[in-house]
């Protein structure tokens, strides 16, 4: 998703204020942030950002890992664990 604004930006920065990657830098935020003006007028890259962020602002990897672990305390002992 392009974000035209940083109050549209927001919708993605609370998701990560709940999120076990949003504790530190979130490869998807730091992606996004990277390459969120170069989306326009290039439709691959936008395509693949549309992987990590859908076009209504969800981030598709905290919806993966609410799936997969929906206790965030247990994802974060995990990643402590591996670090």
């Amino acid at each position: 998703m392009y974000f035209a604004n940083s109050t549209e930006g927001d919708v993605l920065q609370q998701q990560c204020d709940d999120c076990v990657l949003g504790q530190g830098m979130c490869p998807v935020m730091c992606v996004q942030g990277l390459h969120n003006y170069s989306q326009i007028g290039n439709k691959d890259l936008r395509s693949a950002m549309s992987m990590l962020v859908d076009d209504k602002g969800v981030c598709q990897v905290r919806k993966q890992l609410k799936v997969l672990e929906p206790e965030k305390p247990s994802i974060l002992e995990y990643l402590e664990k591996t670090r």
